[in-house]
């Protein structure tokens, strides 16, 4: 047999993974969907200018922990990517909340 032996593990979506015996599981490159203006120097930028003008949480008054710009109408829903009107600044729990419940709104499970 040889040193190593690479298999292939069929994974979600048909995309494949391969491990070599006493390796790690090696993903393959995914591109990045859905990620659109979040990558671009304009949303960097507004994101910096939100978390320094208001470095706390807008829901829940948390400071010194992650904080998101989040937009209050979600791109989804037709809302304004660099509207500062839009934009507010939530800790990753009142984020993570907010999120799902428009996502459940959006389904019809409210």
């Amino acid at each position: 047999m040889a040193k190593f032996e690479y298999r292939k593990l069929d994974i979600l979506k048909g995309r494949r993974a391969s491990f070599g015996i006493g390796r790690r599981l090696q993903m393959p490159e995914q591109p990045r969907h859905g990620r659109g203006i979040y990558d671009s120097p304009e949303w960097k930028a507004l994101r910096k200018e939100m978390t320094k003008a208001h470095p706390f949480c807008a829901s829940c008054g948390r400071d010194k922990t992650r904080l998101y710009v989040d937009h209050i109408v979600e791109l989804k829903d037709g809302g304004a990517p660099y509207d500062k009107r839009n934009l507010t600044v939530l800790c990753g729990s009142c984020h993570t909340t907010k999120s799902n419940a428009e996502k459940r709104k959006r389904e019809g499970r409210a």
